[in-house]
């Protein structure tokens, strides 16, 4: 008989709203259970400190700032099931 282990499913959660002045930056809150590897991505055209890192720093972009806002999104992708 073969027994199999699996991992449970990613869980991500990005943070909360949050309102900056345009010149600021914005030191993101996300947190992960069961993931191998957290990437940050965005709408607009601003930058992540290092956009695998759940507390990266992002720096709005030009066209972020004149649009007014941006959608910062958190994805984790899974450990993956164990086969033994």
């Amino acid at each position: 008989m073969t027994a199999a282990h699996f991992t449970p499913l990613p869980d991500v959660a990005a943070g909360t709203d949050a309102t900056i002045c345009a010149a600021g930056t914005y030191t993101l809150s996300g947190t992960q259970q069961f993931c191998s590897l957290l990437t940050w991505s965005s709408s607009g055209d601003g930058t992540f400190s290092n956009p695998n890192l759940a507390n990266a720093v992002y720096t709005p972009g030009v066209n972020d700032i004149a649009i007014g806002s941006v959608t910062l999104t958190l994805t984790g992708q899974g450990m993956g099931p164990v086969i033994q």
